[in-house]
């Protein structure tokens, strides 16, 4: 969302920008209110949270990427530390409560030191540095391990159920993930883990200690016996099929009016047959056992076609769900059948017995001694109540995750803060050798990272500073094994107690952590002003018979379904023809671009769209002009308009309408003659200009852009307008070319750029001479002109419903 950005005129030194440091302040409060929230969480001794999640349903966890899943967050700065969780989830399946923990602390640190007039990028680049350091010295403490060494995959796995709700049956389930870990991997060259080969069966009944590793696998679902189909089967060949054994169904609703019971009889019996053909067919391949797919359209089998392979003796398992069927598929052998003259012998699985048994009340599936050599495992989990079942779940899930941690990094390193502890003695001593901001920046992170042993004392009743003071006390001489023993409440030699985790859990919280700090002290500005505006103004001023859909797209799913909800109760009823929808789009992401094109195409058909409004942008108001700023921002306002009109340009419908949001600071004035002859070309090409804006992006790495002929950096003179203005010219620029391209297209398409003006709005700031209405003006009345000399003048500057000079 794009608006002017005027430069101020004074020096002011950094801590007088009111603006971007009250955004990073909100961005830093928002976060650390995360943190804040998961932090009783971490430990052994953590307290678990209850929430009840927007369908009533109650979660109780103490997993740190479970809470703040179900949790209702809305800043998208604090949704950034729910997403930093689940990324932590994704990549080490650990210490998904202890990396938002770091995140936390470091952000607090960050505050500090931007209140002493650091600047933001000073203080991301320490951070940066000092994560490096950080990792080395988890490396240097490391332990290297063998996979066969199953005493040491043991005390991992434990380490990590001990912080759960589950811990005081971690004898049980830490077996469990280290051999059903080993049972997929082959220890030679495998560096990775699939964890989706191993299959978690929850069944009511029993205790957790009732849980076990199953050899072959475990079926949710349960035999179909009604008919008096068997219930057990040796030398069993399986079929998977994806089609119904119930009558066919017309496509569209009809109704049949039988007159009498001849033509009943003649019905019945042709679906009689009909079934009675489909079963031989099945019962001709061989096969004995079958699953059946879920339908969501109709029964997948009827009481008809369940006599008929009861008589055949066959057994029937169905509602077999979709993302099931790859690891059935992978675990016997079977490939699933699409429709019944595909179904042929060399498409089943086979194995020695399928039985249906009873168990603590529960009616257990198991198939076992499958003839494939596929690699996969499945584990049975019991519980009193489904609440224990799924923390359970979650609970061995963390395990098997960390299990894979140590076949993708093999290393170990002591538990209960010792890391944490050690790596901030490491960079205090770093920070005496660095030089200017960087130490300070050092001894800022070191200190953070002592919330780990903080946190740890806090939540297990201990006097947290004279703990981490004799932790210190302790690394200091030497002991670097020295961690905190909740259960005897002292520091104790944390390798003799068998608290262990793997090297990726922490070096991954330590970097995605410091990672996410760094974005979030680089944002300085959360603009969500005119481009809801527009879809506000295209809803109200829409005069048309008929219906007008208008899709809000957005980033931030939150921020945007939340503004959905909002522009859709301030319309109400009053603009019947007016609707208003939301799909999410993250314009420098081609991926993202492709999927609301193909979304819209199968949605709405090939020609579909009437305008297009290209709104998003980014202004940094850092005054020093730099490589990743130019990146961001470029590719934002430049390549995101440019990647996303060319997809989005096939589903433009006759006379339809491409806008894009450009800016007064985005006039060639701006560059020196000699660009502006180039950025004017009546020949130039978008490859063309893709070459400019390259060139203009390789100059900020060695600060030569001033003598290529672009604005200079100084604040006074352009600061971050130079980026800001360039990415600006240029989508002008694009807007002419495509123009220019496609003047001879049959569907008669305009093209408009458009200056809004200086808009009150976050980017633009209070100061700013426009309302946010009084922005939108132009954009709309382009978007639904019905003059004609409007629409004539493709490829035009436009500014107050006017062309103007560019």
């Amino acid at each position: 969302m794009t608006t002017s950005n005027v430069p101020k005129k004074s020096n002011d030194s950094f801590r007088d920008k009111d603006k971007p440091t009250q955004v990073r302040l909100s961005n830093i409060i928002a976060a650390k209110a995360v943190a804040d929230a998961v932090r009783t969480s971490l430990g052994p001794r953590g307290m678990d949270k209850m929430i009840e999640t927007g369908k009533k349903e109650v979660v109780v966890s103490n997993d740190g990427a479970t809470i703040l899943k179900n949790m209702s967050v809305m800043h998208p700065a604090a949704r950034m530390l729910v997403d930093l969780s689940a990324a932590q989830d994704v990549e080490a399946g650990d210490g998904t409560t202890s990396v938002v923990v770091i995140a936390g602390s470091l952000l607090a640190a960050a505050e500090k030191l931007l209140n002493k007039g650091i600047h933001p990028t000073q203080i991301a680049e320490g951070f940066q540095h000092a994560a490096i350091e950080a990792v080395k010295a988890l490396e240097d403490i490391s332990i290297p391990i063998s996979l066969d060494q199953r005493e040491s995959l043991l005390k991992s796995a434990s380490t990590s159920l001990n912080s759960k709700i589950v811990s005081q049956y971690s004898a049980t389930l830490s077996p469990i993930a280290v051999d059903s870990v080993l049972q997929v991997t082959d220890l030679d060259t495998d560096n990775n883990v699939d964890i989706s080969d191993i299959r978690i069966v929850k069944k009511l009944g029993g205790t957790i200690e009732d849980t076990q590793l199953i050899s072959g696998l475990l079926l949710n679902q349960n035999v179909v016996t009604s008919a008096g189909g068997p219930s057990r089967i040796e030398k069993a060949k399986i079929g998977l099929i994806q089609f119904q054994l119930s009558p066919p169904k017309p496509d569209m609703e009809n109704q049949i009016v039988v007159n009498d019971y001849r033509q009943m009889d003649r019905i019945l019996k042709e679906e009689r047959n009909y079934l009675l053909n489909l079963v031989k067919k099945i019962k001709k391949a061989g096969c004995n056992v079958l699953l059946i797919q879920k339908s969501i359209l109709r029964d997948a089998v009827n009481t008809l076609s369940l006599h008929f392979l009861s008589k055949l003796k066959i057994m029937v398992i169905k509602d077999i769900e979709r993302d099931e069927i790859e690891h059935i598929c992978k675990s016997t052998g079977c490939k699933p059948i699409a429709d019944i003259e595909s179904f042929s012998e060399d498409k089943l699985g086979y194995a020695d017995l399928i039985e249906e048994y009873e168990s603590n009340g529960s009616r257990i599936v198991q198939i076992s001694g499958i003839k494939t050599t596929s690699r996969t495992a499945s584990v049975l989990v019991r519980g009193a109540n489904n609440l224990i079942l799924d923390e359970a779940e979650r609970s061995l899930h963390d395990a098997l995750c960390v299990i894979r941690c140590l076949v993708k990094k093999r290393a170990l390193i002591p538990g209960g803060g010792a890391p944490e502890i050690h790596i901030a003695r490491h960079l205090m001593d770093k920070a005496k050798t660095q030089k200017g901001f960087q130490g300070i920046c050092f001894h800022a992170f070191a200190e953070a990272l002592e919330i780990i042993p903080t946190t740890l004392a806090e939540n297990s009743g201990l006097n947290p500073i004279a703990i981490v003071t004799e932790l210190r006390n302790m690394h200091a001489e030497g002991h670097l094994h020295s961690g905190i023993n909740v259960r005897k409440g002292r520091i104790s030699d944390i390798l003799k107690e068998n608290v262990v985790q793997p090297l990726l859990v922490s070096t991954s919280s330590i970097e995605l952590a410091t990672e996410t700090v760094r974005m979030l002290l680089k944002i300085d500005d959360i603009n969500k002003g005119i481009g809801e505006g527009i879809i506000r103004q295209l809803a109200k001023q829409y005069k048309g018979d008929q219906k007008f859909l208008i899709y809000l797209t957005s980033r931030s799913k939150d921020l945007g379904k939340a503004t959905l909800e909002k522009i859709r109760a301030e319309l109400g009823s009053k603009y019947p023809n007016s609707e208003v929808d939301y799909h999410q789009l993250d314009v420098t992401k081609q991926s993202s671009i492709d999927k609301l094109a193909e979304y819209l195409k199968a949605k709405h058909g090939n020609q579909c769209i009437d305008i297009l409004v290209n709104n998003a942008g980014f202004a940094s108001k850092d005054p020093r002009v730099g490589y990743e700023i130019a990146k961001t921002t470029l590719d934002i306002n430049y390549y995101g308009v440019k990647n996303a009109t060319l997809a989005l340009l096939p589903l433009m419908k006759e006379h339809g309408r491409i806008l894009a949001l450009s800016s007064s600071l985005g006039k060639l004035e701006i560059l020196s003659p000699e660009l502006q002859k180039k950025y004017s070309d009546p020949k130039l090409s978008v490859e063309g200009l893709d070459n400019l804006v390259a060139g203009f992006a390789n100059s900020t790495k060695d600060g030569t852009y001033s003598k290529l002929g672009y604005p200079d950096s100084s604040y006074e003179t352009g600061g971050p307008g130079s980026i800001y203005g360039v990415s600006k010219v240029t989508v002008t620029a694009l807007i002419k070319v495509l123009a220019r391209d496609y003047k001879s297209d049959p569907r008669g398409l305009f093209f408009a750029a458009i200056c809004p003006g200086w808009v009150r709005t976050n980017m633009g700031s209070d100061k700013a001479t426009s309302s946010i209405d009084e922005g939108v003006q132009t954009p709309v009345y382009l978007a639904l002109s019905n003059d004609g000399q409007v629409t004539s003048n493709s490829g035009e500057f436009w500014s107050q419903k006017a062309i103007s000079a560019w």
